[in-house]
C-alpha cells in the first residue's frame, strides 16, 4: 500500500537573510487504537445454520495486528459479549489492553494475550462501539482510531444511523474510524463513502478477513508494502523499520542481507497461530464438533528496527507459503531557494529584489543526503504560500523563513 503524502509548506519570509533548508519532524506519532470485536455466535455459525471460520480468521488477524504494534501504540480491545442486556449506557474497561514496544518479549506477550483470550459468544450490541469511542476522548495521543470488526448489523442500531454516528465521530478531526464488515453486512448502507476520516471495508468470505485487516494495520501504522522478486528487492530510499510477515506451517524468518553481505537479525520474531477453541469453556460452541477451524493459519511476524540505506536486500525466509514485507521510510523534507540564475541561496546570503524558485525534496534523515528515487514514497504533493514579503526591508536576523506544516511518517 502506497500512501499519498500531502505536504503543506508555508513560506513566511519576514526578515533576512534566508535560511535555505528546513526539515520536518519525521518521528512516529503516538496512537490509541480502540478495537471493537464482534464475538457473537454468528461469527461461528451464520444465520442459515452454516458453520463458518470467520471467528478463527479474525482472531488470527488480531494476533498479527498485535505483533505490528509500535512502541508508541496502545491497543484496547472491546468485546461485544461484555455489553449485554442492561449495559447500554455502561462504560466498561477494555477486555484487553496491549502496549507496543521494541522489546521482543513484550511483542510475544501481546500476541499470546490475544491468542489465549476466550469469551462467551453473545449478540451484537452497539453499546460496545459507543463506549470505545467515548473512551478515546481520554487518550492523550497524537492519533486516535476506532476500529470496528463485525459480521452483522447491530441489534439495537440501524446501519444507516451507524454511518451518521461515524460522521459525528470524525467531525472535529481528532478521531478516525475504520470498520471491517464481514459476511453479508453492506458497507454501502453506512453512507460514508467519501467522508474524510471514515474507512469502511468488506470481507465477503472468511479467507478475505486476514488481508483486509492487515491492510487496516498498514494504514493505521503507516506501513508501505515492498514487492519482492525471488525474496529480494532493490530499495531506492532509506528505511528505519522492516516488518516481514511469513505464513506457512514451516515458515521461518532468519535475517536480511544487504548487497555487501551484511546481515541484520530481527528485533523481534513472533509466532502467530490459529486458536482451535472458539469460546470460553462451558460457553456455547465450546465443545461443538461442527465448529470450523482455519488450521492453516500460522506463521511469523518479524520486525527489524534498524537503519537500512538504499540498496539491494535479500530476505532470508524459508518454508513459507506467502511472504509480505512492509517498510517505514527514514526520510525528512527539505526546501531549497534558487535565484533567477539557478544559484542555490544559502543561509549566509542576503536576498535582493528579483525572482526566486522554491524547490522541495527528501533527505536521508540520518545522513542528510538527497533521496533521488521517491517511487517508494507514493504520490507526493507539495504546495507553498509566500506571505509578507517586503523587498525594501533588509534586517539582520531571521524570525521565521519557512514554517513547515507537515505530518509525514
Amino acid at each position: 500500500m502506497k500512501r499519498i503524502i500531502a505536504v503543506l509548506l508555508s513560506a513566511v519570509m519576514l526578515v533576512l537573510p534566508f535560511a535555505f533548508i528546513v526539515q520536518a519532524d519525521s518521528s512516529a506519532p503516538s496512537r490509541t487504537i480502540n478495537l471493537v470485536y464482534d464475538d457473537s455466535g454468528s461469527m461461528i455459525e451464520d444465520d442459515n445454520g452454516t458453520y463458518v471460520d470467520r471467528w478463527c480468521q479474525a482472531k488470527y488477524a488480531m494476533e498479527v495486528f498485535a505483533a505490528m504494534l509500535g512502541e508508541k501504540d496502545t491497543l484496547n480491545i472491546f468485546f461485544m459479549s461484555d455489553y449485554g442486556v442492561g449495559t447500554s449506557g455502561a462504560s466498561k474497561a477494555p477486555g484487553l489492553t496491549l502496549q507496543g514496544s521494541k522489546d521482543a518479549a513484550v511483542a510475544e506477550s501481546n500476541v499470546k494475550k490475544v491468542h489465549d483470550v476466550l469469551t462467551a459468544p453473545s449478540g451484537t450490541p452497539y453499546a460496545a462501539v459507543t463506549d470505545a469511542y467515548r473512551q478515546l476522548g481520554d487518550a492523550a495521543t497524537d492519533e486516535k482510531w476506532l476500529v470496528v470488526l463485525t459480521d452483522g448489523e447491530f441489534g439495537d442500531r440501524p446501519i444507516a444511523q451507524v454511518g451518521e454516528d461515524f460522521k459525528d465521530y470524525v467531525a472535529d478531526g481528532t478521531v478516525k474510524v475504520m470498520m471491517l464488515a464481514m459476511g453479508n453486512v453492506s458497507v454501502q448502507a453506512l453512507g460514508v463513502n467519501g467522508v474524510e476520516g471514515v474507512y469502511a471495508e468488506s470481507a465477503g468470505s472468511g479467507n478475505e478477513i486476514l488481508g483486509k485487516l492487515t491492510g487496516i494495520c498498514n494504514q493505521i501504522f503507516q506501513n508501505n508494502e515492498l514487492k519482492l522478486t525471488d525474496f529480494s528487492a532493490n530499495v531506492g530510499i532509506p528505511m528505519n523499520q522492516i516488518i516481514v510477515f511469513a505464513q506457512g506451517k514451516d515458515a521461518a524468518i532468519e535475517s536480511i542481507t544487504d548487497g555487501q553481505g551484511n546481515t541484520y537479525k530481527p528485533t523481534s520474531n513472533v509466532n502467530v497461530m490459529y486458536n482451535p477453541q472458539p469460546s470460553a469453556p462451558g460457553a456455547v460452541y465450546s465443545d461443538d464438533p461442527k465448529v470450523v477451524v482455519a488450521d492453516d493459519l500460522m506463521g511469523y511476524v518479524a520486525t527489524f528496527d534498524t537503519y537500512l540505506a538504499p540498496g539491494t536486500y535479500t530476505f532470508n525466509v524459508t518454508g513459507a507459503d506467502s511472504v509480505n514485507v512492509y517498510y517505514k521510510p527514514h526520510v525528512t523534507i527539505a526546501a531549497y531557494l534558487y535565484n533567477d540564475e539557478g544559484e542555490d541561496i544559502t543561509a549566509e546570503e542576503h536576498l535582493v529584489a528579483g525572482t526566486y524558485t522554491v524547490q522541495y525534496g527528501f533527505l536521508d534523515a540520518s545522513t542528510g543526503e538527497k533521496v533521488e528515487d521517491t517511487s517508494l514514497l507514493g504520490n507526493i504533493e507539495y504546495s507553498s504560500v509566500i506571505k509578507n514579503i517586503d523587498p525594501f526591508y533588509f534586517g539582520e536576523d531571521v524570525a521565521h523563513v519557512f514554517d513547515f506544516i507537515a505530518n509525514i511518517f
